[in-house]
């Protein structure tokens, strides 16, 4: 269950095919019971594809958000929530809308949004190419602090405390978007690719 749920919760786009042929080889080995919670595990994948296509239709963002709804205590492997996060007005107003559009199709539940498990589609233009990310919450909220921010070379240690975010996300957010070109390290800091 460990392993399948870490998979699971790295899939983006909502396509678990190549996890369901796994599946269904060790389904070959193993008792049905044996796969009850992957089950419903599976079964929140496929249902937070309708869920977000259909929250899409009712809802008008700056950010393309799009979100995995999980049966939380089913989950071993959840990150720290996402409302621990200090966010800029405009991602803070998406997330309320895309919370609200959830709860006119899930009345009576509650949305916890999850820094790794909420995607971002966004439009970066690099060297003046707009290229096409889908990226986790955390990576948004770092490249958008160092966007917004007047210091010229941002220190990690003061993303971390503006943002309210742990090192291993703010370290890992700052070498996804090095590895992309939009960010370089410069005096011991970060700074836009310009």
């Amino acid at each position: 269950v460990k392993i399948f749920s870490v998979d699971l919760l790295t899939v983006k786009n909502y396509d678990i095919s190549h996890i369901l042929n796994s599946l269904s080889l060790l389904r070959t080995k193993f008792v049905d019971d044996d796969f009850n919670i992957l089950d419903i595990m599976i079964n929140d994948i496929q249902k937070s594809k309708l869920l977000d296509t259909e929250i899409h239709d009712v809802v008008n963002t700056v950010n393309d958000i799009h979100g995995v709804f999980l049966s939380y205590i089913f989950w071993p492997n959840l990150s720290p929530k996402a409302s621990m996060f200090v966010y800029p007005k405009v991602i803070k107003d998406d997330l309320e809308e895309y919370e609200k559009g959830y709860e006119q199709f899930q009345k009576d539940r509650v949305l916890t949004l999850h820094p790794e498990q909420t995607l971002v589609d966004i439009n970066i233009e690099i060297g003046g190419v707009n290229k096409p990310f889908r990226v986790t919450l955390e990576k948004l909220l770092v490249l958008n602090f160092i966007n917004d921010s007047s210091i010229k070379d941002i220190k990690m240690g003061i993303i971390m405390m503006n943002l309210k975010m742990p090192l291993v996300m703010v370290k890992s957010s700052l070498e996804f978007w090095a590895k992309e070109n939009v960010l370089i390290e410069s005096h011991g800091g970060w700074r836009l690719n310009e």
